[in-house]
């Protein structure tokens, strides 16, 4: 066999002294090395049984498979335009002329369009595997061009000339062959991988290239450049890499959580499980039994999220899965719940495992920020894998926003990483009703590709609709390959559970937390939107009766929910001097220091062990506090909603036992609703905030409630059909 010319350069920058190359045999071949060992050590054995059976070839050949294709993915740099004008390399010498066409080549792109035709040079025939092996080495930087069809990649170099002739398509060819023969020479699949297998296989290799990229002191490429430097030999430097790769990949992390056993919910939480806590305690165990999709329905601070991490375990358990994967609407709730996650992974992992909170200014947040010494916690991530993107793969968990998985389900640069990153953990989607049209479209498409993955699922809800719970169900089962259940009659509280394997589901009885039964009150006055206080009907001026109560009594704590920032604001210029002490305002777009201080604030007073400070204090937020804060007031008032968003403001209300005010007798619900056209102008229009017909359908199914009265949870399921009857799921 002919051996490559160690001069084509495969990395340069970072390296010292300047000109100084790394052969690009020896990145393809640790690379190759890499991906090997990220299939031993961060696959699970669903995510290398369900590449395996889409080659439909055993595990040890898809993992050969996968290494060559890992090592297969720089090839495309053995071209003169990356060699001379990309890289500025003197010439090679004779053979290796510069191409007619100077215009840049991607080497991505080139290494998919030559990939094939040199398979056939190791006796591969010219087919869809082929052509799609390209492809994924095509797509190592994030996107996948369209390949052309197997007859026109006969002969490459007629498709586009930049590739080069002669010496070039010599080491090409040698290239290729030196990586065939040091992963064992192995034979192809028995056909093309289905589309989200082969996704998978994408992703790895990606990650291989990461992991053998990095080129500063002490790192990956300069260690092994001084190392073949002392022995310039390609199979002892292979086996220098296959040596060194599972160390790199636990480094970073990148070895599976290692779970203790599952315990009772009692000894996993330190608490007396609720009703729907402790049946699904008692019933998932024998119903999953290999992947298949959770659905919990309970009211607001009844401990869903902590019935979702136990079951997130019983369901991971059944499938070969991993870690946890929360999925959250918002910023805000997502850091609220990595804290929960990350305390959660540390106590049920030995060693504790990676834990990562995602999102586009995670690195803002001081709990995860290692400027502030949180390096030291024991989940904390490595520097690699808080880098962009990498944060999906954490293997003990990750808290994120819900777009940043809803990526996956789009043509987005990298979604093969992030359906990577969510293929082994349990994926549990909180608020799962919070969604506008649009999401619950995403949402849909994510739940197909997750039930075709065989990931284990939960949707979360306080609020969700029999039509969107079926829905959701089925796009899960639709991507599994299963028929369609009927409509899904999920109880409040309750919960339903849908097998990837069997379709069949199981739906439990109503069960009620008796201690957290309640009667709101719930009162609405129609008011003109104006922030004069002169005038008797104004917004302005009722928002100043309904807290007269407070300030003359001068104790308790209410708060204000605005549909818009502007309202938010004006309300809080409106109420500051008569509250001058005891007034806090929150909206998304204040800056981040002044709304974790202000989030901070309000847990240390108002959350379920806060302190409260003696006199009047009142919250003037936006939808931000409906969702994430876990505190506690003495009345809520609230603009016009939609009812589900009303339930989750008033879940603010008498959430926790504390002593009361005087002036209040039992929870209450005030609702601001505008005087004409819903929704009114200042809103915004197109839909604006909210659709008009879901706010005519909350103001008329208020109107209908017995003495004014909200009985929590019976009365909640039956509103939120009534509301949202005539609306598509």
């Amino acid at each position: 066999m002919d051996l490559p010319d160690p001069r084509i350069a495969g990395k340069q920058r970072g390296l010292l002294p300047p000109g100084t190359t790394y052969p690009l045999g020896c990145h393809l071949a640790d690379t190759a090395a890499i991906a090997g060992s990220l299939w031993d050590a961060f696959l699970t054995p669903a995510q290398r049984r369900l590449i395996a059976d889409s080659w439909a070839v055993n595990a040890e050949h898809a993992r050969t498979l996968l290494m060559l294709a890992a090592g297969l993915h720089d090839l495309g740099k053995s071209t003169p335009c990356c060699q001379y004008d990309q890289l500025q390399l003197p010439s090679l010498g004779e053979g290796f002329a510069h191409a007619a066409d100077r215009e840049p080549l991607p080497h991505a792109y080139a290494s998919g369009i030559t990939v094939p035709q040199l398979l056939t040079r190791l006796g591969w025939e010219l087919d869809d595997a082929a052509v799609q092996l390209g492809q994924i080495v095509a797509g190592h930087h994030g996107n996948f061009p369209a390949m052309p069809p197997a007859f026109e990649l006969e002969h490459p170099h007629d498709l586009d000339t930049r590739l080069g002739t002669g010496r070039w398509d010599t080491e090409r060819t040698a290239l290729t062959r030196l990586v065939h023969s040091l992963i064992g020479r192995p034979s192809p699949p028995r056909r093309a991988a289905e589309v989200l297998p082969a996704a998978l296989v994408a992703a790895v290799v990606v990650l291989a290239d990461r992991l053998a990229s990095p080129t500063r002191a002490s790192q990956w490429v300069r260690a092994r450049l001084a190392e073949w430097r002392q022995d310039p030999h390609w199979q002892r430097h292979y086996q220098r890499a296959v040596s060194q790769a599972p160390n790199t990949v636990a480094a970073e992390g990148l070895t599976p959580a290692h779970w203790a056993p599952l315990r009772t919910f009692t000894d996993t939480f330190h608490v007396t499980p609720r009703p729907l806590q402790h049946d699904v305690a008692q019933q998932l165990s024998a119903l999953a039994q290999g992947p298949g999709l959770l659905l919990i329905a309970d009211m607001t601070g009844n401990g869903k999220t902590e019935t979702a991490f136990y079951a997130g375990r019983l369901m991971a358990e059944a499938a070969g899965s991993s870690g946890l994967a929360v999925l959250l609407p918002t910023r805000a709730t997502a850091e609220a719940m990595y804290l929960r996650l990350r305390d959660f992974v540390r106590d049920q992992t030995t060693p504790a495992a990676p834990v990562t909170l995602v999102h586009g200014t995670a690195w803002l947040n001081t709990d995860y920020n290692p400027d502030h010494g949180t390096e030291g916690h024991s989940t904390y991530p490595t520097e690699w894998m808080r880098q962009r993107l990498l944060g999906l793969l954490a293997t003990g968990g990750m808290a994120a926003t819900w777009d940043q998985a809803a990526l996956a389900a789009l043509p987005t640069a990298h979604n093969a990483v992030r359906l990577l990153g969510l293929s082994n953990k349990t994926v549990i989607i909180d608020e799962a009703h919070s969604y506008d049209a649009y999401g619950q479209t995403i949402t849909r498409a994510l739940l197909a590709l997750l039930g075709a993955l065989r990931v284990p699922v939960i949707l979360m809800s306080a609020t969700l609709t029999t039509a969107t719970a079926t829905t959701l169900a089925n796009a899960y089962l639709t991507g599994a390959g299963r028929p369609e259940t009927n409509q899904l009659e999920l109880p409040y509280p309750g919960w339903a559970y849908v097998d990837a394997t069997t379709g069949r589901s199981h739906v439990s009885k109503a069960l009620v937390n008796h201690e957290r039964e309640r009667s709101l009150l719930v009162t609405h006055q129609r008011v003109r939107y104006t922030h004069n206080p002169t005038v008797p009907t104004g917004r302005a001026a009722q928002l100043l009766a309904q807290l007269r109560p407070l300030t003359e009594h001068g104790d308790g704590a209410v708060m204000i929910v605005c549909n818009t920032v502007d309202d938010a604001q004006r309300t809080h210029q409106l109420l500051a001097p008569s509250l001058t002490t005891g007034i806090g305002l929150l909206h998304a777009r204040m800056p981040r220091w002044q709304r974790d201080h202000t989030t901070q604030r309000l847990q240390q007073q108002l959350g379920r062990h806060g302190h409260r400070q003696p006199g009047p204090f009142a919250l003037i937020a936006t939808q931000i506090a409906e969702q994430s804060l876990d505190v506690d007031f003495d009345l809520v008032i609230s603009d016009l909603a939609p009812i589900d968003y009303l339930i989750q403001r008033a879940g603010r209300c008498w959430r926790h036992h504390r002593p009361r005010p005087p002036w209040t007798h039992s929870p209450r619900l005030h609702i601001l609703v505008p005087a004409g056209p819903l929704p009114p102008p200042h809103w915004g229009t197109k839909p604006g905030v909210y659709y008009g017909h879901l706010l005519q359908q909350t103001a008329a199914a208020l109107s209908c409630l017995s003495e004014g009265r909200l009985h929590e949870p019976g009365d909640v399921q039956h509103l939120i059909e009534t509301v949202y009857a005539n609306d598509s799921a």
